[in-house]
């Protein structure tokens, strides 16, 4: 099924931008994980985005105007999406003193949240459930929880 939405923002700066561009914009094969049943792959949904920045001057002029036009590959600044990302990427890495790496998703945090939004490589059935909670089983797991292993751990 398709749906479609509008996210509207007003006086974002493009750091901001990028990063509501960045959180739409996944990896390939990766999906992002609505409501429950993530264990199981439920509620996994791919947003592809388009956007249009108004022009205020002919917002004015013509009511349409600011919709007309999608921004992909460039606008009249001459920035594309990418672009946005790309600044908000810069100033993460560079709030964070990373001077090597350019792309956020290289950085360890960032490839374990990629393995668990990879729809495609999910892990085997047998090796994803829910906890147990009495009375359908004895032992409470929530109350001795074990640390899990990092999703690139799990096969």
């Amino acid at each position: 099924k398709t749906f479609s939405g509008r996210i509207r923002f007003e006086n974002l700066s493009k750091v901001e931008l990028g990063a509501l561009l960045f959180a739409l914009a996944l990896p390939n094969d990766c999906c992002h994980k609505l409501g429950m049943g993530k264990p199981l792959g439920l509620g996994s949904v791919k947003i592809t985005s388009t956007l249009y920045l108004s022009d205020i001057e002919n917002r004015y002029k013509d009511l349409e105007a600011e919709w007309k036009t999608a921004i992909e590959p460039s606008n009249k600044q001459g920035k594309t999406i990418d672009d946005f990302k790309k600044e908000f990427q810069s100033y993460v890495l560079n709030e964070l003193g990373e001077k090597t790496i350019t792309d956020l998703w290289k950085l360890d945090r960032m490839k374990e949240l990629e393995r668990m939004l990879d729809f495609d490589n999910k892990p085997l059935d047998d090796k994803t459930r829910y906890m147990t909670l009495p009375p359908q089983s004895a032992e409470n797991e929530f109350k001795h929880r074990k640390v899990l292993p990092k999703p690139t751990k799990v096969k």
